[in-house]
């Protein structure tokens, strides 16, 4: 546990230095201060640290570090949370690491470090992956093999928890587990002396160098039966011997990779762990000539096409301390583009036919033009197109810088006709030989009932594609007359009967529960639409009429009779009356049926609420009698009626009435007939009078017996400016209003009463004259003066 300390350390180094490193917008004087303060950063620090400001990168990165160092999550984990961190930002970043998969290149036992060689490459795997992706976006097409190399869910480390190979070469720095039980027990971790030997206490050292796993346990085992452990040969004493840590290896990339250079890997790494680790062949790179240099000599030749096409590995060899991968350039290289299945860049070797191409890519899509192909080639001076056949994919090799592009299959059918319409079946189908519209209608499944026979409409391409039409009597073909061959691309169009003429329709209003229109129907009665409208009201009468459509209609004669108006009584028959298209059926009202009708009373009567009218023409008088009659509170010259001008209108109307006269005289004029839905409204009596308008104080007088209009003006404080005398109206209590009379230029102000309202409007406002407007009329009237003295100058001189 004391071990981890230093690596926290780092850890929380990494995490500050990649979190300033993405700070873009800080100045160069800025980064100097930061860079300077690392130094003194304890652990602490990561109690400021935000997990959701780092990138997937920097989470690898750090991932990668503790892979590497073999520290496991559980202990980085105590580690963070003793040295001060919150505990909710460490599992947050213990999540993000457990979500990401770490490049191969860095999450082996033994971190695969580069020695770089050159400054330009003083860069991670992962940034040199995040590089090479945006490089290959710009390209709408990329290079067959790159995707592989930039792929984290691909990853070529090798398995360092499996058995260790009885093959394996062990070399300087292996350490070997020598496990010794039964009669003796002992137990060594050994490591190879770079001089190749190993030392067991009390049995000298053993060289080991060069042999494989199997062969060292032989030698180990005799040294031992020979040095104390004589028991092994009768099996008291066994001994079993394991790899336990693997040597790391170094391995140079050179040529046209992505990221040349020196690295580190374990002893178990391959040819692909090393290309993955150094991003794979860079724009100019071979996949098919991949060298592998050994003691100065080339033993193996990598095409990584075996494995792309095969998932053959037999070339994947394992690496040696001090080995060269060289990635040669490409020497051919052809663009498939088109109809196939993957199109991309493709390399070519000097084997490769065009067969061999169009392989590598997937072959051919579901609609690819397959009889022949076009490539583009660049020759010394210009392109040249050419044309390749079929039985020419295994004669012809692509060259250098090639196109090949595949075409689709034309858009058009050889052999199709079609039908639509009233058929059972509509669609395309195949023309065979010898077929006919007859024939065509019999593979649709027949006609459907609607189809209208007198003529379909068989459209037709000629052999220009211009189009033209044919019409086809469909009782003549099938009877076998006139029947027509079909072509290719021909379309028949079967009319229905009812697509080819007006919808026929009924209607039907008046006293019926959902008057409207309804489709019409051969034989159809008028108790049929009245059951389709839900039945008759109670207040149907017993006779119906109905307006019919008048055909051939002398419009020039004068008063001509355009609709036939039939009427019909129920009880004779209206079962027999068949209706035809667009007739209109109105069902009266029975005169006889009354429905009932109500008015409310309100306010100051002995039972107010709502009443039942007895009749079309009962009175005012007579509902306040069957009210109770009005109480002693009662205000009888302020009874008003509300009533509703029509049936669209939401606020009711006033309607003045003189409810004393009434009463004094019932039936007479003043005693008002009522109507649905009327409020009479009788308040109580109200002892004040209102005096509103152009007063100098606007307010409510008691009311005073015998007391003029003016008194209550002057109660307000008189008139102002703008008031108009002559223009005072009183509003009474009932609504009714009454203005000033004139007499003789004297005015008469109505006689007020309790609860009136008197109202003094305003004068018209006049329009005063301008200066200029007034200079303008002196103008013209001495102008007209001086003509007019003119005028009488001449006439009496």
């Amino acid at each position: 546990m004391n071990n981890l300390k230093p690596l926290f350390f780092l850890l929380v180094i990494c995490m500050i230095s990649l979190q300033l490193k993405g700070q873009n917008t800080q100045t160069q004087s800025q980064s100097s201060q930061s860079q300077s303060q690392l130094k003194s950063i304890d652990p602490a620090m990561l109690k400021t640290m935000k997990v959701d400001d780092l990138s997937d990168d920097q989470i690898a990165q750090m991932k990668a570090k503790l892979t590497a160092d073999g520290v496991s999550m559980a202990d980085f984990e105590k580690q963070a949370i003793a040295a001060g961190a919150q505990p909710a930002e460490v599992k947050k970043l213990i999540d993000r690491m457990n979500k990401l998969k770490v490049s191969s290149n860095l999450n082996t036992k033994n971190n695969l470090y580069q020695d770089n060689l050159d400054s330009r490459y003083q860069t991670d795997s992962l940034d040199i992956k995040k590089k090479k992706k945006k490089e290959i976006k710009k390209d709408s097409i990329t290079v067959f093999g790159s995707e592989i190399f930039n792929n984290q869910q691909i990853s070529f480390s090798p398995n360092l928890n499996m058995p260790t190979p009885k093959n394996y070469i062990l070399s300087t720095n292996d350490q070997l587990i020598i496990d010794i039980y039964g009669f003796s027990e002992a137990t060594h971790r050994l490591k190879i002396s770079p001089d190749g030997y190993i030392r067991i206490p009390l049995v000298g050292p053993i060289f080991l160098n060069g042999l494989t796993l199997e062969q060292a346990k032989i030698r180990i085992t005799n040294y031992l039966e020979k040095n104390g452990f004589s028991r092994l040969k009768s099996g008291g004493t066994s001994v079993q011997i394991t790899l336990g840590e693997i040597r790391s290896i170094k391995v140079t990339m050179i040529g046209e990779i992505t990221a040349p250079g020196t690295y580190t890997f374990p002893s178990l790494a391959t040819v692909y762990t090393a290309l993955y680790a150094s991003g794979g062949p860079n724009k100019n790179g071979s996949f098919r000539d991949i060298q592998l240099i050994r003691d100065n000599k080339i033993i193996s030749t990598v095409d990584i096409y075996d494995f792309l096409m095969k998932g053959d590995k037999s070339n994947d060899l394992v690496l040696k301390d001090q080995d060269i991968i060289r990635v040669n350039p490409y020497k051919k290289r052809v663009t498939i583009l088109g109809e196939i299945k993957h199109p991309a860049i493709f390399e070519a070797t000097d084997a490769d036919y065009i067969k061999n191409m169009l392989d590598y890519c997937g072959g051919f899509s579901d609609i690819a033009y397959r009889n022949s192909l076009n490539i583009i080639r660049v020759n010394s001076q210009e392109k040249e197109i050419l044309d390749v056949k079929t039985d020419e994919f295994n004669l012809i090799k692509p060259a250098n810088g090639d196109t090949i592009k595949i075409g689709k299959v034309l858009n058009r059918f050889s052999n199709r006709v079609l039908i639509m319409g009233s058929v059972f079946r509509e669609g395309q189908y195949a023309l065979s030989e010898g077929l006919t519209v007859s024939g065509l209608i019999k593979k649709a499944d027949g006609l459907l009932e609607d189809a209208y026979l007198p003529k379909a409409t068989l459209f037709r391409k000629n052999e220009d594609l211009t189009p033209s039409i044919l019409t086809v009597d469909l009782h003549n073909v099938l009877q076998g007359n006139e029947d027509i061959l079909l072509k290719k691309e021909d379309s028949l169009f079967v009319y229905s009967k009812f697509k080819i003429r007006e919808v026929y329709t009924v209607s039907i209003n008046g006293e019926v529960i959902k008057p409207g229109e309804f489709p019409f129907s051969e034989n159809m009665h008028v108790k049929d639409v009245i059951y389709m409208a839900g039945g008759l009201k109670e207040t149907a009468g017993k006779t119906v009429e109905i307006a019919r459509r008048k055909k051939n209609v002398d419009v020039f004669k004068k008063n001509s009779i355009t609709t036939e108006i039939i009427n019909y009584p129920f009880n004779t028959s209206i079962d027999t009356l068949v209706l035809q298209p667009f007739d209109v059926i109105f069902v009266k009202n029975d005169p006889r049926y009354l429905t009932q009708s109500h008015v409310i009373i309100a306010g100051e009567v002995a039972n107010p609420g709502n009443y039942a009218l007895e009749s079309y023409n009962e009175r005012l008088s007579s509902v306040i009698k069957r009210s109770g009659g009005l109480t002693a509170n009662s205000f009888i010259m302020g009874a008003m009626i509300y009533r509703m001008k029509s049936k669209k209108d939401t606020i009711p109307g006033k309607v003045g009435i003189d409810l004393e006269k009434a009463l004094r005289y019932p039936g007479s004029s003043w005693d008002i007939i009522l109507v649905p839905n009327d409020s009479i409204k009788i308040p109580k009596e109200i002892q004040t009078v209102t005096i509103e308008g152009q007063v100098f104080n606007p307010s409510q007088s008691q009311f005073r017996p015998n007391k003029s209009v003016r008194y209550y003006l002057s109660g307000a404080g008189g008139l102002n400016e703008k008031a108009l005398r002559r223009g005072i109206y009183l509003i009474y209590a009932n609504g009714s209003i009454k203005s000033t009379s004139h007499i003789l230029g004297f005015n008469f102000y109505p006689h007020v009463l309790s609860g009136s309202k008197i109202f003094v409007p305003e004068k018209e406002k006049k329009e005063k004259m301008s200066e200029s407007a007034k200079v303008g009329m002196y103008i013209s009237i001495l102008s007209t003066l001086s003509t007019v003295g003119i005028l009488l100058y001449q006439t009496f001189k």
